[in-house]
């Protein structure tokens, strides 16, 4: 399915948030003139969007779901703990009788009887509460804990990886395979379902995790003649036909935004490293303990054919069209 873009290439279809001067908002196709200042944000509802359309409430301390006309589908009798659905399953935290009654006896060690276990759309258990932590489903199996190990299993329940007591540090999640790991040295690899190392760890740089194929790199600090830079499947430098990158984002939606080194201004490329949106927006300079130079804004990347950029001192919103 062909993406388009109207109309910076091809075709971008943008709507104006505010008033740019002529010079910026001549580019794009206006329609619309809400105001957003910078930094401003929406109110936070307790409900929060969570895949496979269902929606997660608290009621009284305890999580149950809701569709999108608000209908009740779960009711609340999950634990705080309890996130969001994942390839069709929801990990659960079950507390025993009256868990919630004491919130201050929950947060501590006096509580026994927590486990987590897995339930359907329906609001089923179909892996029973038999863990001490369970995360979402990715790539077809979710990590689990017991007894401080980890294993990871499938959505019978089974193990796909026995519980084992692991040395290093790793994320929750596989993405494409590859579950991101960090040793003791402060070096990150991957490993795939089996354990197998399948990218080696890479020194004095911090890495993301693989999204279309793609995961990015930069050092432990900014520094201009070690720039960001991204590493495909295999763990080698991609898009070495580019100019380098002060800084970049992960790949989202097939697109990631990046900035030409020297430019102070970003743009999108897609995952075959061509720019599809060339770099007019300004980024911003952070200066603090994990960061010091040029960022792009988190907000700024793809999310539902949809990502927002600063323009002027207002907000530009635009969106991405399938043919």
């Amino acid at each position: 399915m062909k993406k388009y873009y109207l109309p910076i290439v091809n075709l971008i279809l943008c709507f104006t948030i505010g008033c740019q001067s002529q010079s910026e908002s001549s580019i794009f196709a206006q329609s619309g003139s809400s105001s957003i200042e910078p930094g401003s944000q929406e109110k936070s509802s307790r409900s929060s969007v969570i895949p496979d359309h269902l929606f997660r409430v608290s009621i009284d301390g305890y999580t149950g779901f809701i569709d999108r006309t608000g209908k009740l589908v779960i009711p609340p009798q999950f634990g705080p703990r309890t996130e969001g659905f994942s390839e069709g399953l929801c990990a659960v935290e079950v507390l025993p009788p009256g868990g919630l009654s004491e919130p201050e006896l929950y947060y501590s060690s006096e509580l026994t009887g927590k486990k987590f276990g897995y339930i359907d759309l329906t609001g089923k258990m179909v892996i029973p509460p038999q863990f001490d932590d369970a995360h979402p489903f990715s790539d077809g199996v979710a990590i689990v804990d017991n007894n401080s190990q980890t294993g990871w299993i499938d959505h019978q329940g089974n193990f796909v990886r026995p519980l084992t007591m692991l040395e290093d540090e790793q994320s929750t999640g596989f993405r494409q395979n590859r579950l991101w790991v960090l040793n003791s040295f402060l070096q990150t690899y991957f490993i795939d379902k089996t354990g197998k190392t399948v990218i080696k760890p890479i020194p004095d740089r911090l890495v993301g995790k693989f999204q279309d194929g793609f995961a990015q790199t930069r050092p432990n600090y900014f520094d201009p003649q070690r720039p960001p830079q991204f590493i495909n499947l295999n763990g080698k430098v991609a898009f070495k036909n580019l100019k380098p990158f002060d800084c970049i984002t992960d790949f989202s939606e097939g697109l990631a935004a990046v900035s030409p080194a020297g430019s102070k201004k970003f743009g999108y490329i897609n995952t075959q490293g061509k720019y599809v949106i060339p770099p007019v927006f300004r980024v911003e300079v952070e200066h603090s303990r994990a960061i010091s130079g040029p960022v792009i804004p988190s907000y700024s990347m793809f999310s539902d054919g949809m990502a927002v950029v600063p323009q002027g001192n207002k907000y530009l919103v635009f969106y991405q069209l399938r043919k």
